[in-house]
C-alpha cells in the first residue's frame, strides 16, 4: 500500500468493517467508533515494515507502539460520555517545537495534513498539527498508553528528522528528559527515506482517525445495519 494512500484506502475498508460489527444493534444502541480500526491495521502493518531503516531509538519505541495500539480499545458503549480534551501531552509540546523550528519539517507537515478540502500554509504546519493531535479520539490522547506511544514515536521521528543546528539548550534538553534524542550521526539516505515515509504515514494515521472520519463510519454503520434489519424484516 502506498503511504500517501493510508488515510484514504483504510477509511473505504473501514465503513464496510465497522458495519458487520454494528449490523445486529439498532443505530440507538449501537457502540461508539474511537478508533479507525483498520486505519491502526494498516499503519503498524506499514511502519513495521519500515523498522529496520530506523535508527535504533524509534525502532524501539515503533515496538511499543504496535503493541500499545493492537491493545487500544476500538469502541465505546452509546451511552458513555467522552472525556474532555485533555491537555496538551509533552512529546505533543516537544513534536510543536521541532516543527516550528525546522523550515523542512515544515514543508512536509504541511504537505501531508492539507487535502483537496484544505491547504494548509507551511506557515500554519506546526499549528495544524496540535490541532489535529488535540482532536484524536480518547484511546489516542497522550493521556492514555497507546497516544503516549504514538505521540513519542512521532516526536523521535521528527527528532530524526530536524536538523540540529535548529535546537536551542532548552528544547535539546527538554527532549533527553523525556529520552528523545537526535542521532548524533548523519542519517544515511535511506534512514532519513524511511523516517520520512514513517512521518507521512504517522500523520495520515492521525487524520483517519479525526472526528468527522470517525462520525462518518459511524453513520456507514448505522446505515448498513438499518438496510440488514429491514431486508430480514421483509424476509
Amino acid at each position: 500500500m502506498a503511504i500517501e494512500n493510508l488515510e484514504i484506502k483504510t477509511q473505504s475498508r473501514s465503513a464496510v468493517s465497522e458495519d458487520g460489527r454494528a449490523g445486529t444493534k439498532s443505530e440507538s444502541t449501537a457502540p461508539r467508533i474511537v478508533l479507525n480500526q483498520n486505519a491502526t491495521a494498516a499503519y503498524t502493518q506499514l511502519i513495521k515494515s519500515k523498522q529496520d531503516e530506523l535508527p535504533e531509538n524509534a525502532a524501539l519505541s515503533l515496538n511499543k507502539l504496535t503493541s500499545a495500539l493492537s491493545q487500544a480499545p476500538a469502541f465505546a458503549p452509546a451511552d458513555e460520555i467522552p472525556p474532555e480534551g485533555s491537555s496538551k501531552g509533552t512529546y505533543t509540546q516537544l513534536s510543536v517545537q521541532l516543527i516550528e523550528r525546522d523550515e523542512k519539517l515544515k514543508e512536509q507537515v504541511a504537505q501531508n495534513l492539507s487535502s483537496g478540502r484544505q491547504l494548509v500554509r507551511q506557515r500554519d504546519a506546526a499549528a495544524e498539527f496540535e490541532r489535529n493531535v488535540e482532536n484524536l479520539p480518547p484511546p489516542l490522547q497522550e493521556s492514555q498508553a497507546g497516544g503516549r506511544a504514538l505521540a513519542k514515536f512521532i516526536c523521535e521521528d521528527l527528532a530524526c528528522l530536524t536538523d540540529p543546528n535548529n535546537l536551542g539548550a532548552g528544547l535539546e534538553r527538554g527532549l533527553s528528559v523525556n529520552d528523545v534524542y537526535v542521532p548524533e550521526d548523519k542519517l544515511s539516505p535511506r534512514a532519513r527515506a524511511a523516517a520520512s515515509d514513517v512521518l507521512t504515514a504517522s500523520l495520515a494515521y492521525i487524520k483517519s482517525n479525526q472526528p468527522q472520519v470517525l462520525s462518518e463510519l459511524e453513520a456507514a454503520a448505522a446505515a448498513k445495519a438499518a438496510q440488514a434489519a429491514a431486508a430480514s424484516a421483509a424476509a
